[in-house]
């Protein structure tokens, strides 16, 4: 009897584990080919999930927003006060700083070798909205603008970034 498989399950399993090779060997040195070696995979199984190396990536970033963004507002409500809200979102960062860092480091890698000038802009856009949601529309924005500046910041000097000291002055800046 043949076995089901849970297409949705698996395609989260294969980006999981492409997050991996990416960041390991950066965009641009991953091909397909090499996406299913590392995955234990074949090749044909990729181009099931995905159109290519290109597609590939994108739904992998947009499964990263997606999940981060829904671990960064869990338990908060309507009900949630707005400073409790940003210090909440602020705490989730700085616990979060290695993993957001490594997703950043990888999208800015393949903004530098993509041809596509839409999609992080998009994502961008997505994480705005999302803060808007959360934060309310006057803070989205500038909260989004400071935590990609404190992870980049970190990414060129990492002795230089107190990530303690930069959530709580953020946190404070909010109230």
């Amino acid at each position: 009897m043949p076995r089901i498989v849970d297409h949705d399950e698996k395609r989260a399993e294969l980006l999981a584990g492409c997050f991996e090779v990416f960041d390991r060997e950066g965009y641009g040195s991953v091909s397909m080919r090499g996406l299913a070696r590392s995955l234990g995979v074949s090749t044909g199984t990729l181009y099931h999930y995905f159109e290519g190396k290109d597609a590939l990536f994108e739904a992998l970033v947009r499964q990263r927003f997606e999940s981060d963004l829904l671990a960064a507002t869990e338990g908060l409500t309507d009900a949630t006060p707005p400073e409790v809200r940003l210090a909440h979102l602020l705490r989730w960062v700085g616990v979060n700083v290695e993993h957001l860092q490594r997703t950043l480091r990888l999208v800015l890698d393949y903004v530098r070798q993509s041809d596509d000038h839409e999609f992080v802009p998009d994502v961008l856009h997505g994480y705005s909205d999302e803060l808007a949601r959360a934060l309310g529309p006057e803070l989205a924005t500038p909260v989004l603008s400071a935590i990609l500046g404190l992870l980049v910041h970190r990414l060129l000097d990492p002795d230089a970034v107190d990530v303690g000291a930069h959530v709580a002055l953020l946190g404070r800046l909010g109230r």
